[in-house]
């Protein structure tokens, strides 16, 4: 994205670096110290928390749901990372680098709108598993059929793929907070899905772009297929239907 909003890499990095100044001041400003009694209390709690985070850990180890979740986050997670990583490289080979850029960027722009709206199809769908198989859907169908249009301009097709591409992410997310078998073991199987889609995100592109090389279309491809391979994974996860149903059950 930046690459298209500023002139050159001087400028972007000067602009990133006034970003983080920022950041340490307001972090300065608004950020407040842990209460002392909270500091306290939290000492006191130290010898059972440890106990009880190894109890966690092993039930979350043992949960499908958490499994099931941590390979859809991976894999959708990874899948973005490639989409966006190497779209501009895809692009330069048929028009100008800032052109390429600037229809890079509008996958993350759409992204974040994507993400809007999935937020509220979490409270407000009552079908969520057809919703993440149909976003994830058209996703796949749009990686593969940007891979075939690489030569010529869709700035519009590439913003429309950002947003598909982002309404699922707050509802799978959410599965974990709303599963019945992962409520006593929340926090270690949030902490293993993170670390392990992290992971995933880093490995899975490296492992396409050795497979595909310089093919770019067929990159983009097995791109699309990761997102279908989510799709079938989705309909494994049980209890998918109290994602769409979290904040009705809390009384909100």
């Amino acid at each position: 994205m930046s690459a298209a909003a500023f002139k050159s890499i001087e400028v972007a990095f000067t602009a990133v670096a006034a970003m983080l100044a920022m950041l340490i001041v307001l972090w300065a400003l608004v950020v407040k110290d842990t209460p002392r009694e909270s500091v306290a209390s939290a000492d006191i709690r130290r010898e059972h928390t440890v106990g009880e985070a190894f109890h966690g850990f092993r039930l979350a180890v043992r949960s499908k749901a958490m499994w099931l979740v941590l390979a859809i986050t991976g894999i959708g997670l990874a899948a973005k990372s490639a989409y966006l990583g190497f779209l501009p490289q895809a692009l330069s080979t048929s028009t100008s680098a800032e052109q390429a850029n600037f229809m890079a960027s509008a996958v993350a722009w759409g992204g974040i709108c994507g993400n809007f709206v999935g937020s509220f199809v979490i409270f407000n769908h009552r079908h969520p598993r057809l919703f993440v198989a149909t976003a994830n859907l058209a996703t796949g169908v749009g990686c593969v059929a940007t891979g075939f249009v690489l030569r010529g301009p869709f700035p519009m097709l590439f913003f429309a793929v950002g947003i598909v591409s982002s309404l699922a992410a707050p509802i799978i997310e959410a599965i974990p907070a709303a599963s019945p078998e992962l409520k006593s073991c929340l926090g270690s199987a949030d902490g293993i899905i993170g670390t392990g889609s992290l992971i995933a995100s880093y490995s899975l592109p490296l492992l396409m772009t050795l497979i595909s090389g310089t093919n770019y279309t067929f990159l983009l491809v097995m791109i699309g297929l990761c997102y279908l391979a989510t799709i079938v994974l989705m309909i494994a996860v049980p209890n998918l239907e109290l994602a769409s149903n979290t904040r009705r059950s809390d009384g909100v």
